[in-house]
């Protein structure tokens, strides 16, 4: 007879990932909710969430997105990319997938005014938190996380704002603002 381990049946799965993020970040974009939410859980099913936010936005990772970010937020960086992909993933899977494949998606949905909200850092941390207060330690959570490396990227960079229209014409009419380029660049 073939043996499950205790921690096997209690796994948190992709479906419950997703359920989780339709249910505390799409309606309310709330960290400590989902924190709450995963201190009572088992600490295993904690280390799940993670490495299944790290792999989503490991899949993520792809020069389409990363120009989306600098057109939508005039800059970008190394955590910035990884700020806009967690806010990305909490924006639920439909979202998600949908931006995975176009990039243009975004511009449906997100408002220019709410630009601000794609640096949610927190929502990258909040398991880290959650796995401390439900008792685990850094040690073990360190051991346990699959902290996976960035796909190699290869970056072709349009060279001026026309460019950038010709791939994202929706995105650059909605966010571009050379200003605010100007200004970050000028550094």
């Amino acid at each position: 007879m073939h043996e499950i381990r205790w921690c096997e049946l209690n796994k948190m799965d992709e479906n419950e990932f997703w359920y989780i993020i339709d249910k505390y970040f799409y309606l309310g974009n709330d960290n400590d909710e989902i924190r709450i939410y995963l201190e009572n859980k088992e600490l295993s099913q904690i280390i799940d969430f993670k490495n299944i936010l790290l792999e989503k936005m490991n899949v993520s990772y792809v020069f389409p997105l990363l120009e989306a970010n600098f057109v939508i937020s005039s800059y970008v960086s190394d955590d910035g990319f990884a700020d806009f992909r967690a806010w990305l993933v909490s924006k639920g899977s439909q979202k998600f997938y949908e931006a995975l494949k176009n990039p243009e998606t975004i511009a449906i949905w997100l408002e220019k005014d709410d630009i601000e909200q794609i640096e949610v850092s927190e929502f990258r941390y909040v398991a880290d938190e959650a796995f401390l207060e439900a008792g685990g330690s850094v040690e073990e959570f360190e051991e346990r996380v699959i902290y996976l490396p960035d796909p190699n990227m290869i970056m072709d960079w349009p060279d001026n704002k026309e460019e950038y229209s010709m791939r994202f014409p929706n995105l650059v009419e909605k966010f571009w603002n050379q200003d605010l380029i100007n200004e970050y660049h000028s550094e």
